[in-house]
């Protein structure tokens, strides 16, 4: 399982999205009087959804390399987890839950994600052979 071309191609169709909506936001009229420091809430979402996007497109292309039961698993992954992400903003949208539960929903949403991308990360790696046989913390 590779998970380096999925991971890069969803960085980077993150880092372009969060370009698009910045210039989008820098051309309206209603944020010109707004000074900078106040878009660090923009700022980190898109630093969140960046690493949200690398791991679900890496989960994607990872199916996509193996057998099509295993491509369709890491589709509806993908998939899914996208869903999970945004399911906290959507409800907060159509006030069906308040901020005080929207954003620890995202939270715990985003720490799944980040677990499931250590867990994709390891397995990785001991099928390409790069764990080491022995950790070293210090060594002189």
């Amino acid at each position: 399982m590779r998970c380096g071309p999925g991971w890069r191609s969803g960085w980077g169709l993150a880092w372009a999205k969060a370009a698009y909506l910045a210039y989008g936001i820098a051309q309206s009229p209603a944020y010109t009087q707004i000074p900078w420091h106040m878009f660090t809430g923009f700022a980190s979402e898109r630093l969140i959804v960046t690493f949200a996007h690398g791991l679900m497109t890496s989960l994607a292309i990872a199916g996509f390399h193996s057998d099509r039961r295993k491509a369709c698993i890491g589709y509806v992954t993908s998939v899914g987890l996208h869903a999970l992400i945004n399911l906290g903003p959507i409800l907060l949208a159509l006030k069906l839950v308040p901020a005080a539960v929207s954003g620890p929903a995202s939270y715990v949403a985003i720490l799944a994600a980040f677990i499931i991308f250590q867990k994709q990360e390891r397995n990785a790696k001991n099928a390409s052979g790069m764990v080491p046989k022995e950790i070293i913390y210090f060594e002189r």
